[in-house]
């Protein structure tokens, strides 16, 4: 055997030595919702998400479990950017959040200079102001309802409701350049009714519906089969809101985390 054969057979060794130094760990299989539902609405909100819902069959999956419901921190990553960082909010491992920032096409966040800590001290108070001129958030990415639904949730956002006359009223502010009419070319908002096919309600805060805005005839469950809802222009300037299938694929709406209301009236009704 020639010396450039046994070469490569050392290089090979060595590179089996540097692997098994830095040992590859599997994501943990486990979701965990903060999310206080009926045993029955949580199995159909796992669904919803494109989860199954949990079983634990051995040792090894308790431990899992455990490990899931550990104590866990925000992360932060970056990208190239007028602010280069980005926060989520999701509260995960050191390890887990590593990989989430590669999942989502981003490098784990880093600090190396003076700069990098402004930048980064600057996102953190956009994340935590919570009065913001206005608090929506829109995305151009066209998916269905309940993966949008998990992207805001990545992005660190609430997936978006209008609750009220004045949210009604910030949600067209800021889709008041779009030119774009018609049902197909509206946004998600997060309600359903896939609980009972009766009753919306608003699928992050559990809150019934109050108020609404739909268009006229809407919703109509048209061919037994939309069961999520949309806000879309009707005419230039006029929003409205339609019950849509919630497989089809739309840009969505998403908001910044609010703080706890003080109000007795808002808890009541949260508590419904």
């Amino acid at each position: 055997m020639n010396n450039l054969v046994l070469l490569g057979i050392a290089n090979f060794l060595a590179n089996i030595a540097v692997i098994n130094a830095f040992p590859y760990k599997e994501p943990n299989k486990y979701v965990v919702s903060n999310q206080r539902v009926s045993f029955y609405e949580a199995y159909l909100r796992c669904r919803q998400y494109g989860l199954d819902p949990a079983e634990i069959i051995s040792q090894r999956d308790h431990k899992d479990v455990e490990e899931a419901l550990e104590l866990e921190r925000e992360c932060v990553c970056s990208y190239d950017g007028p602010n280069k960082y980005v926060v989520s909010t999701q509260r995960v491992s050191f390890y887990e959040g590593y990989l989430r920032c590669r999942q989502y096409g981003l490098d784990p966040g880093e600090i190396v200079s003076l700069k990098d800590q402004k930048d980064v001290e600057e996102k953190l108070q956009t994340v935590r102001e919570y009065d913001t001129v206005n608090k929506y958030v829109v995305s151009t990415q066209r998916v269905s309802f309940h993966e949008a639904y998990l992207r805001c949730r990545q992005y660190g956002l609430d997936p978006g409701e209008i609750i009220s006359e004045k949210d009604q009223q910030d949600v067209e502010e800021i889709l008041r350049l779009s030119r774009e009419l018609g049902w197909e070319q509206g946004f998600w908002i997060f309600a359903t009714n896939l609980g009972n096919k009766v009753s919306y309600y608003w699928l992050n805060s559990g809150r019934p519906i109050f108020y609404s805005l739909f268009a006229p005839g809407q919703p109509d469950n048209a061919g037994n089969k939309e069961n999520c809802l949309e806000v879309f222009q009707t005419t230039t300037g006029h929003f409205a809101w339609n019950d849509a299938p919630c497989d089809y694929k739309l840009r969505f709406i998403c908001q910044y985390k609010q703080k706890p209301s003080d109000s007795c009236d808002d808890n009541r009704v949260a508590g419904l």
